[in-house]
């Protein structure tokens, strides 16, 4: 992250530029309502995080003549975690004890996705914080929607493609392949890339600018926050809820128009379109044009599929030797993969028609259902914007 600049006075931190006791040299330690650490702080003075005291943007405003001038400095995620852990540090105690605080060896501090359960929601990461994904919830959700894919996938390739490559023609089974990895592929971009979370106010006093790149992309300037309790305060005017802005009291944010909270991830995204437990994410803004290409490229894998399992099993009809096993064996396919093929079909058939109806009116799959349309918009052919998640910031 870059180096944020200087705040309205409004909003601005009041930060001390004094060495961190247990840290490393040059880290500054934070200032809450003039307090060095937690423990000289009033009650209230500093918002919680998983335990740990977090540094709290404070309003200007407190009613005494012009208001209080505030400093900004340069406060990054690493003295952010040297202010909160100073307080819990003893003489001749590790830091390395605190999992915010850096390693002994390496004098690293953690990254915004090794810290997520304490300042994000449900969402887990993976590959070191370089995929995002749902819950633990959606996960037999999202294997039932893998075996739909690689089951009758599966069937096609190792029994009927031999045939349907020395008789009918090898372009079929080349083509059904193209298809299968590209569903593949928009599966797990739909699954593994961040929606549009937007970042909960505990994470934006971790990361310096962070709150102004939110402020930029959402639209919607940073709250104000009450000086005695350190908590955001919501101050919506008439136009910003005429435009479709809400209080967020879980994330304490301001949700731009088309934005929601997701009770699943237990996140605010953007143009939220809907949870979808069948690709354990939700589908927002940055990964709604992924999974429209996973509808498309699902349809045309499963009529590949099941045209090719047809033509084979009509010629395994009329060239088996024995009739009686022959349409027993026949009967058996049809059955074990007919029905799930055609249960996947139909679905996603109706899914894509519906999303084709929404894509041409500019709708989301949330206001289409509740009826509540604060402006319109167009939802797929948008531009993803940049992820303010910065999961491997440190």
């Amino acid at each position: 992250m870059h180096v944020a600049q200087s705040l309205q006075p409004e909003r601005r931190l009041q930060r001390a530029a004094e060495p961190h006791a247990g840290g490393p040299a040059g880290v500054p330690s934070v200032t809450l309502n003039g307090f060095r650490d937690a423990s000289s702080a009033p009650q209230g003075s500093a918002s919680g995080v998983g335990g740990l005291a977090v540094p709290g943007r404070h309003a200007a405003r407190d009613g005494l003549g012009n208001g209080v001038s505030m400093a900004s400095s340069g406060l990054s995620l690493s003295a952010a975690w040297a202010g909160n852990c100073s307080a819990s540090s003893s003489p001749g105690r590790r830091m390395a004890s605190c999992p915010a605080c850096p390693d002994a060896s390496s004098g690293l501090y953690p990254r915004v996705y090794e810290i997520w359960p304490r300042v994000g929601g449900r969402n887990r990461f993976l590959c070191w914080g370089r995929c995002i994904t749902g819950p633990r919830i959606d996960l037999w959700y999202n294997v039932c929607a893998w075996s739909f894919i690689v089951g009758p996938s599966a069937f096609y390739f190792v029994v009927c493609s031999p045939y349907l490559w020395r008789e009918v023609s090898p372009y079929l089974p080349i083509l059904t392949a193209l298809v299968l990895i590209s569903t593949i592929v928009f599966l797990l971009l739909t699954s593994c890339s961040d929606p549009g979370i937007i970042p909960r106010h505990s994470l934006q006093n971790l990361i310096v600018g962070l709150d102004e790149e939110v402020a930029q992309v959402t639209g919607v300037p940073p709250p104000s926050v009450d000086l005695e309790t350190s908590e955001p305060v919501c101050e919506l005017t008439e136009e910003q809820e005429r435009q479709g802005c809400r209080w967020c009291q879980s994330c304490k944010v301001v949700r731009p128009a088309r934005s929601s909270h997701c009770r699943d991830c237990d996140n605010c995204v953007l143009t939220f379109d809907h949870h979808c437990p069948f690709v354990n994410n939700c589908v927002g803004q940055r990964n709604y044009a992924f999974f429209s290409a996973f509808l498309v490229s699902t349809m045309c894998l499963g009529f590949a599929v099941v045209s090719g399992i047809a033509i084979w099993a009509s010629h395994l009809g009329k060239h088996q030797e024995h009739e009686g096993v022959g349409r027993v064996w026949l009967w058996f396919i049809l059955v074990a993969l007919g029905v799930p093929l055609a249960v996947l079909l139909l679905g996603v058939l109706g899914l894509s028609v519906f999303h084709t109806f929404l894509v041409c009116r500019g709708r989301t799959t949330r206001e289409a259902l509740t009826g509540r349309v604060s402006i319109a918009g167009r939802t797929l052919c948008t531009l993803r914007g940049r992820s303010l998640i910065h999961a491997r910031s440190r």
